[in-house]
């Protein structure tokens, strides 16, 4: 907290005016406990603060109220500090003190949150970039995952904290790097050096236009999760660019919203060293504006907002039908011909026209056109029928009349109760029930994943990615990988690495393990820490073992918590016998000893495996059983 008090929130004020009340009651109490010149010993002092202090705080829990934990502890240790003080200074120590305090205090009311600010840049305070390196075993690859937070927080605010991007926002390459939008228009380079990992950030001194501070003064703050910037898109004019940036728009004159298309067009080397103006001007806006309706310009979040390139000089961008599913709001916008929601919009950018290319759509989150010019989309269903579906000009995908989801906490889809199939509606390739639910997609083009080559990889809020198989127009498989964090987009570097961006401001790269580091020429990967040399020996093991709670078995047992365990003592695993005979419990000794020659621990064990002749393999294996299992 670092405003003044008086242009606090009511919630504040009312909590600060409740610890001032206590501090006045304590002194109150403690001034008639003296009278007649009695003294007061440290454990009454410590008695009567304690049961004033102990009172409000259990006012603030049974109402329920607003209250800053911090600030809580730091009255508990402050109010008895100063309480004691002013029974053992004397008088005039104690004006001075009074006469110091209060200066400092009405000085720094009126500096504003500048102290603040000072304080948290030179102690350093608040989160810090970060590197996260782990292995994501995958079918085909032992996947090395680099992620970059807090790379991207705000520090510092006015609350006094660092605050995180919020949802929405896009990635896109950019001059051998990447450019990024946050949900909130905050525009960064990137620059990524391949050889040791390290990401370069460059806060740009521009913006996307969306004006967020007329829509929060009109509409309210608690909406800004669903008025952002959906997405950014480069077009690349050699030493030149233009910058496409779809995002939410606030008409203060007509009193409503639209989902808007900005460009910036400008040279690479200026933006980037942030020199002269930004000049954005409108290639296309949604019709008709829409009214606000309970805090928002959506009935959640089904924006869309989703951009790529078509042909030459063709711009695609997705459209949700913000709500308008004729349920929760009305009317059916999707398949009105004469609006732009619940639509794929195809726009000339020599031209200016636009035109409806696609309609029936709810929430379109993710639109990729592959080398062969076949148009990819991605969205979500209502509960449950998410889509993956190809688009085809003038084709109707049904919404809201047909969808293989039903209504929230419904078993069925009032519009089409029965799930009939319908004429003239064009069906998905393919459909997630559950709902994941999905983002934006990209197809695997690059070499640096041979083994993913032509599949697509769909991004999802349930924090994985979807590796999507198509095979002669249709879903041959689909892989879940898990992913640390919701998935708002992504892109495939010229390398081939695959870059994510990540809901809350992190950045995540994907290589194949042995890819990124190479080997030695003792046959060892060479970078690879103990930690993900661990991870990645238990990917071979996974086959059969998991490492969950302890219960969770396979063809064998669940290793979690394995370390300190009783030999043969997984609750609910049938050992054989040649293992149960064994007793004392697995130590790294024992492990150690198993892991070299299973077979010459425990003869007739079924453990078939030759061994691990490594001994530092094993002592790097051993170190990751030995570690808290994740879910």
């Amino acid at each position: 907290m670092a405003d003044a008090v008086w242009s606090l929130p009511t919630h504040y004020t009312a909590f600060l005016s409740g610890i001032a009340a206590t501090y006045l009651i304590s002194i109150f109490i403690l001034t008639l406990w003296t009278r007649r010149e009695r003294t007061v010993s440290l454990l009454e002092l410590v008695c009567i603060v304690t049961a004033v202090f102990g009172s409000y705080f259990l006012i603030l829990l049974l109402a329920e109220s607003y209250y800053s934990r911090v600030l809580l502890a730091a009255a508990c240790v402050l109010i008895p500090f100063f309480i004691g003080l002013s029974f053992t200074l004397g008088a005039s120590v104690q004006k001075l003190m009074i006469v110091i305090l209060t200066s400092t205090t009405f000085l720094m009311q009126l500096a504003g949150p500048r102290p603040n600010e000072l304080l948290t840049r030179a102690l350093h305070l608040g989160p810090k970039p970060q590197v996260v390196k782990t292995v994501i075993d995958t079918q085909l690859y032992a996947v090395e995952s680099l992620s970059f937070r807090h790379y991207f927080d705000v520090c510092p605010t006015a609350t006094g904290s660092c605050k995180t991007p919020g949802n929405g926002g896009g990635i896109s390459r950019f001059a051998g790097g990447y450019l990024l939008s946050t949900g909130e228009g905050v525009l960064y380079g990137l620059e990524l050096d391949k050889r040791n990992g390290a990401l370069k950030v460059r806060a740009l001194p521009y913006r996307v236009p969306i004006n967020t501070d007329e829509y929060v003064a009109k509409v309210g703050e608690n909406v800004l999760n669903t008025f952002r910037v959906t997405d950014i898109l480069v077009q690349d004019k050699g030493p030149a660019f233009t910058l496409f940036a779809a995002h939410h728009y606030w008409k203060a004159d007509e009193n409503c919203g639209v989902l808007r298309v900005s460009k910036f067009e400008g040279e690479y080397a200026t933006f980037l060293a942030g020199k002269g103006d930004a000049k954005w001007s409108t290639v296309f806006e949604t019709a008709p504006c829409i009214s606000a309706h309970n805090g928002s310009i959506t009935s959640g979040s089904e924006s869309g907002g989703r951009m790529a390139f078509a042909g030459d000089g063709n711009l695609l961008l997705t459209v949700g039908d913000h709500g308008f599913d004729g349920l929760a709001r009305k009317p059916i916008v999707a398949q009105d011909p004469n609006t732009a929601y619940g639509k794929i919009v195809l726009i000339d950018l020599r031209t200016g026209a636009s035109e409806i290319y696609s309609l029936g759509h709810r929430n379109p989150q993710g639109l990729y056109v592959d080398p062969g010019g076949v148009i990819w989309e991605t969205e979500h269903g209502p509960q449950g029928g998410d889509e993956l579906n190809i688009i085809v000009r003038g084709a109707n995908y049904g919404w809201p009349l047909v969808t293989y989801g039903v209504q929230y906490g419904m078993h069925i889809w009032p519009l089409n109760p029965n799930q009939e199939e319908r004429e003239g509606f064009r069906r998905p390739v393919f459909s997630w029930i559950p709902s994941h639910p999905i983002s934006n997609l990209i197809g695997v083009e690059k070499g640096l994943f041979p083994l993913w080559r032509h599949d697509l990889l769909v991004g999802s809020f349930k924090k994985a990615l979807e590796r999507v198989r198509i095979r002669e127009g249709r879903v041959v498989n689909v892989e879940s990988i898990p992913i640390p964090g919701r998935i708002r987009d992504l892109l495939e570097d010229d390398d081939g690495a695959i870059v994510l961006y990540v809901d809350g401001g992190t950045l995540v790269v994907l290589r194949p393990l042995a890819e990124s580091y190479g080997r030695s020429r003792d046959g060892k990967d060479e970078g690879v820490s103990e930690e993900m040399r661990g991870q990645l020996l238990f990917a071979s093991c996974s086959g059969c073992h998991s490492r969950r709670d302890g219960t969770v078995h396979g063809i064998g047992p669940d290793l979690a918590n394995v370390v300190g365990r009783r030999i043969a003592g997984a609750a609910g695993y049938q050992y054989s016998s040649a293992l149960a005979k064994h007793s004392g419990t697995w130590n790294a000794r024992k492990l150690d000893e198993f892991l070299k020659d299973p077979q010459q621990f425990a003869p007739g064990t079924s453990m078939n495996s030759a061994g691990i002749s490594d001994s530092a393999d094993r002592a790097a294996l051993i170190r990751f059983l030995r570690a808290p299992s994740t879910r």
